[in-house]
């Protein structure tokens, strides 16, 4: 059902996660409409997601996320359920 708020948590394993993907990701999530947030570990290879929004929503960021990104080599995503954080917007967290 595309018309239900869904919260995930999203972790990425592979390399070239730097300030760079966290932008991509930021315009990304904007333009899908998602809120939440993305850190990315100092060594670049792993970055943790919140999202929250409609399903439908939520799922185009994973397709775009998972249809890969520039700049970035993506092993393995893993998403998992979460609790609502109540985010009004998607942000880069140092």
């Amino acid at each position: 059902m595309s018309h239900q708020p869904r919260s995930v948590a999203v972790t990425v394993f592979g390399e070239g996660f730097d300030s760079d993907f966290a932008l991509k990701c930021l315009q990304s999530a904007q333009s899908s409409r998602v809120r939440g947030w993305i850190r990315c570990d100092d060594n670049q290879s792993t970055a943790h997601l919140h999202l929250e929004g409609l399903s439908a929503q939520v799922d185009s960021f994973l397709a775009w996320l998972r249809g890969g990104v520039a700049g970035a080599r993506i092993s393995r995503i893993d998403v998992d359920v979460a609790s609502r954080e109540t985010w009004d917007e998607f942000e880069i967290l140092d």
